[in-house]
């Protein structure tokens, strides 16, 4: 998702975010078992904050969402 905010390809990135969303949603049960309230809340709260900065286009906004998703989906695995 970062080379395609990277490279402005904002549909691609949008379809990329909502691919997210719905994984997050099916899998949110595993992440609840795996990490705590503030890692599994905080992957939710910057994925919909991704959406809105690709809607909005901006670039520096979902470069900055986007790594702190990939920090919480790392977190409960490298602690």
């Amino acid at each position: 998702m970062k080379k395609r905010v990277d490279k402005l390809e904002w549909d691609k990135a949008k379809q990329d975010a909502d691919d997210l969303k719905q994984l997050f949603k099916k899998n949110k049960w595993k992440y609840q078992l795996l990490g705590t309230d503030t890692e599994y809340m905080g992957l939710d709260r910057h994925i919909k904050k991704l959406q809105v900065s690709i809607e909005e286009k901006d670039k520096e906004e979902a470069k900055k969402d986007s790594a702190m998703i990939k920090h919480y989906i790392e977190s409960p695995y490298f602690k």
